[in-house]
């Protein structure tokens, strides 16, 4: 890796990362999810509710400035540094948090959990899930177990809550329930 060569795309990431602390802070002005439940804010319209609740709903971009500023650190010190080959490109960013195009305009449920928490979904898939696969049954066999694991895995260290265990029965049904469409 060249010196300095890394500084101008962690800069970039780290812009990303501020663009979404500030929409995060700037909608948090306007409404929280206590206005919600406000007096001044129960007889309005179904359009304004819907929109309150958007814009109350605004938690996703601090996440999303969490994950990327978490990548612009990866950047910054070279972990994430490939360097170039024959037919690859030079590449700063190869450990990725989350893709948010991805997460946003995802068009099923599998695309939005693999660009949720990338790091931790492939350690889950690799370390966890595949190991307890059976490997003398067939490629295309929906196999329930080695998920049931996974999900519960990760369940377990986001802690003893019933909304994240409802939350992940709910992920575990739907994948399962399409991988075997």
């Amino acid at each position: 890796m060249r010196p300095w060569s890394n500084l101008e795309p962690a800069l970039r990431r780290q812009l990303h990362a501020l663009i979404c602390f500030a929409v995060y802070y700037g909608l948090s002005k306007y409404a929280t999810p206590m206005s919600m439940i406000a007096p001044e804010n129960l007889n309005q319209s179904f359009w304004y509710t819907i929109i309150l609740v958007c814009i109350a709903s605004n938690k996703i971009f601090l996440l999303w400035g969490m994950f990327i500023s978490h990548e612009s650190c990866l950047i910054a010190s070279g972990i994430g540094f490939r360097a170039r080959k024959d037919k690859i490109p030079e590449e700063h960013n190869t450990i990725r948090s989350m893709d948010v195009i991805k997460f946003t305009c995802s068009s099923s449920v599998k695309e939005t959990i693999a660009s949720w928490n990338m790091r931790t979904n492939h350690w889950l898939k690799y370390y966890c899930m595949t190991r307890n696969m059976d490997r003398t049954l067939p490629r295309k066999v929906n196999q329930v177990w080695p998920k049931i694991w996974a999900f519960f895995l990760s369940d377990i260290f986001h802690g003893y809550y019933i909304g994240y265990s409802l939350f992940f029965l709910g992920l575990f049904l739907i994948d399962t329930s399409k991988a075997s469409l």
